[in-house]
């Protein structure tokens, strides 16, 4: 690892946040979600490349904050998104979760799969399944949605996730698993259409 650059006491500090954050993150890796494990990989990739120690102190409480703004982050995300795609395989020994029950449900009672991501724009590929949910009452539907694009030329991403009512905006803290909320749902509320949706998501890939 690259040292630190700060005060004695600063560098002593941040060294143990560091090696913390590590040391939970890879401990983390082995359970999480494939999106999830990408960012859990660009964020070791990057973490040798921050080098200020007050930097990890300022965000001792949230480490992962420090990463979603850095380009050399989504650099790295892209980088090995790329190296493993062709190796990408379907885990067929993987427990179903909450969320893949649900879509299985609505599948066997509308008689086909959940929304797969469309070709209607072949420069961007959305995942827009969750918005099947909003057929179930809002008891059966999972705690938050998630939608997402991606541009297949520059590999860019932008998500948005909601809560079951389409209201409000989260991050989903990869380290944790916890979503952090970062829009009330007075300030957000999901398009009422796929159409509307898709705008949103292409807007975020360019910004």
């Amino acid at each position: 690892m690259n040292n630190l650059n700060g005060s004695e006491k600063q560098i002593a500090w941040a060294t143990d946040i560091r090696k913390e954050f590590i040391e939970k993150t890879q401990a983390d890796m082995k359970s999480a979600d494939k999106n999830d494990v990408l960012d859990m990989k660009a964020m070791l990739k990057v973490a040798d490349n921050i080098t200020e120690a007050a930097d990890w102190i300022n965000a001792r409480r949230n480490v992962k904050i420090m990463f979603f703004n850095r380009a050399d982050f989504r650099e790295a995300r892209r980088e090995i998104k790329a190296a493993e795609k062709p190796a990408e395989k379907e885990d067929s020994g993987r427990k179903p979760s909450i969320r893949d029950i649900l879509k299985a449900k609505i599948a066997e009672k509308d008689g086909d799969g959940a929304s797969a991501p469309t070709d209607e724009e072949p420069r961007i590929v959305y995942d827009l399944s969750d918005w099947d949910f909003f057929s179930e009452p809002a008891e059966d539907r999972p705690t938050y949605l998630r939608f997402t694009a991606d541009d297949k030329e520059d590999d860019s991403h932008a998500e948005i996730i909601t809560n079951r009512h389409g209201e409000g905006l989260w991050l989903r803290d990869s380290t944790t698993g916890d979503y952090i909320q970062i829009s009330g749902t007075g300030q957000y509320r999901l398009p009422r259409t796929k159409n509307a949706l898709k705008c949103q998501l292409a807007f975020r890939l360019r910004r």
